[in-house]
């Protein structure tokens, strides 16, 4: 069962990185593609690094984009349930956030973030959404 879980999970994962990457479902009679230009690199939104909670009920993503007026490429996690429904962001903000990493009952998150200001490990609790930093770098005197 688990095997098709994850080949469905898979299968709603890549049905939504198609979805982000367009923006949008069509809405209308189909246009002729257009060439891309410089800026358009800002319209671009990724999905990456999806991991299977341990039941294989949710899929959390990287969701990568660009920050058009700090010219950065950011990245929030976003979740969503392995039926395709359910999608929401977990983190927002000018920001990077990656790697997230289940803990084996599914009740936690743990992933890198720059929210500090430096590189940090976070824990985010599923149910409730409080998150905890669980590293700090030391400053410079």
């Amino acid at each position: 069962m688990t095997g098709l879980v994850r080949c469905l999970s898979a299968k709603v994962f890549f049905a939504l990185a198609l979805l982000v990457a367009t923006g949008r479902a069509d809405e209308g009679e189909p246009t002729a593609p257009k060439p891309l230009q410089p800026i358009d690199v800002f319209q671009l939104e990724l999905a990456s690094d999806p991991q299977i909670s341990p039941d294989g009920r949710q899929i959390v993503f990287v969701r990568n984009f660009m920050d058009i007026m700090k010219d950065r490429r950011r990245t929030n996690l976003w979740i969503i349930g392995s039926d395709g429904k359910d999608l929401r962001p977990l983190t927002t903000g000018d920001r990077n956030d990656a790697s997230p990493r289940w803990s084996p009952d599914g009740t936690r998150l743990l992933y890198v973030s720059s929210e500090s200001g430096n590189l940090e490990v976070y824990c985010r609790w599923i149910d409730s959404g409080l998150t905890a930093r669980l590293t700090q770098l030391a400053k410079e005197p």
